[in-house]
């Protein structure tokens, strides 16, 4: 019979779970499956069901049948958009390595699982110190990522950092992300010192990380979403998602940790990650700075790559014969990339020959991976002044202007009469005429901030 409340700590065998939770219930289930034969449970353990642990006095093959089957209901009450995360590791037995992510993984596709991705979770130097002769001391384990369906939930954008972009994302936008740096497959998540953690509140085998737990939430669910851990052990991936606001399904056949849960782990999970949502919206404000930043240097830097391309289609190396006066950049939607872009030359040139090099230049890389939709018009000096001196985007917006083809310091503030009555041409670099845009950015890299420094 089922219970009225699925969403608890049960004392029940994982291998029953068909019987507590309806289909398409879950939205993630992260868990790790108990070690083989390395680890007796049995204490804590009530006798009705002490004398069948999965993995303890088990055949490894019956120890993977049992795996095979709980993952299999697993499967059955999780959502189409839902996954499962596995944090295992080889195992000694009796001599032997057991290889039982890879064996894992042949047992979960059979019953319908997907994998996805395999992430290596770097313990740092707190891991338990196996040393056995023939056996160098484990730092690490598996993180096995497996899908439903091709419709998982996956929101990448939440545990991108922004501010683990190198300094080189200043001078090639056009490398980065806007929204920051996607994390690599190794994650740095020190194991829990359970000596230090409060009283010992701890009392597992290898309990997880909170912080890593938090980052699959934040990945796969959103508040309210329905968390399931099938061997809860210290039950940090339940109380995790307490603390964010999800609503969790566990199961372990110790009462004893059931009991430390609720009185030492949960209210110690809860205080530790209360900050949470605080610094996701830290994060995402940041996020959308640095996504802001980037787009905009992606369009001022947008006119310097197309000229010079322009410039190698003419195998030349400055423009002594394409009399390029300045360039405009008109952005009517930073957020979009969408910009016009004006070639204003004091002189004469082949606008028609012109429009076809450009037509091929930005359709190809470099210009083409920029992600900027681009309006280019070229005009003489005199037909620009004539169709644009009282068009309101250049006389209603503040003007900054770039020189010497450094897009991501402007030079100072510029109207557009005072660039018709007093501005020159400053031929202090040839190959990039001066660019005056609406978009006014100021990041220094940090070679520029040093020069600067020297010269105060």
């Amino acid at each position: 019979m089922k219970k009225e409340n699925i969403y608890d700590y049960h004392l029940m065998d994982a291998r029953e779970i068909s019987s507590l939770v309806p289909k398409n219930t879950v939205d993630v289930t992260i868990t790790s499956p108990p070690y083989g034969n390395l680890k007796n449970y049995e204490k804590g353990v009530p006798k009705s069901i002490s004398t069948n642990q999965i993995g303890f006095k088990q055949k490894y093959e019956d120890y993977l049948d049992d795996l095979q089957s709980i993952f299999k209901g697993v499967f059955n009450v999780t959502k189409n958009s839902g996954s499962l995360w596995l944090i295992v590791d080889t195992f000694s037995d009796n001599g032997k390595l057991r290889l039982l992510p890879f064996d894992l993984i042949k047992k979960l596709e059979e019953v319908g699982w997907k994998l996805k991705d395999i992430v290596i979770w770097n313990k740092v130097s707190k891991a338990t110190p196996w040393s056995r002769k023939g056996n160098f001391k484990k730092i690490f384990e598996y993180i096995l990522f497996f899908v439903k369906s091709k419709d998982f939930k996956y929101e990448i954008d939440r545990i991108k950092d922004p501010n683990g972009l190198k300094n080189w994302w200043i001078k090639y936008p056009e490398r980065y992300n806007p929204r920051g740096k996607t994390p690599t497959d190794i994650w740095d998540f020190e194991i829990p010192s359970q000596g230090s953690w409060g009283n010992d509140y701890l009392k597992h085998f290898c309990p997880f990380p909170p912080k890593l737990v938090e980052r699959i939430l934040l990945l796969t669910t959103n508040k309210n979403q329905v968390v399931l851990d099938t061997f809860s052990g210290s039950g940090v991936v339940l109380a995790a998602a307490k603390a964010m606001g999800r609503k969790f399904i566990g199961f372990d056949i110790n009462q004893d940790y059931i009991k430390n849960f609720y009185e030492k782990v949960l209210p110690k999970i809860q205080e530790e990650l209360k900050d949470t949502n605080k610094d996701l919206n830290l994060l995402t404000r940041q996020s959308l700075k640095k996504k802001s930043e980037i787009k905009k240097l992606r369009q001022l830097k947008y006119p310097k790559v197309l000229i010079k391309k322009i410039l190698d289609s003419r195998g030349e190396g400055d423009t002594k014969n394409l009399p390029l006066y300045s360039v405009f950049i008109i952005t009517k939607d930073v957020n979009n990339l969408d910009q016009e872009l004006f070639l204003v030359f004091n002189g004469k040139v082949d606008f028609g020959e012109l429009y076809e090099k450009i037509k091929k230049i930005v359709s190809n890389p470099s210009l083409s991976r920029f992600g900027v939709k681009s309006k280019i018009l070229a005009y003489s000096k005199e037909d620009f002044i004539k169709v644009y001196q009282n068009d309101p985007k250049f006389n209603l917006h503040n003007l900054w202007l770039y020189k010497k083809g450094i897009t991501n310091v402007f030079e100072r503030s510029i109207s557009l009469s005072e660039w018709i009555n007093d501005f020159q041409t400053e031929l202090e670099d040839e190959k990039i005429p001066p660019i005056i845009s609406n978009i006014k950015i100021d990041i220094p890299t940090d070679e520029e901030k040093k020069r600067l420094t020297r010269f105060l």
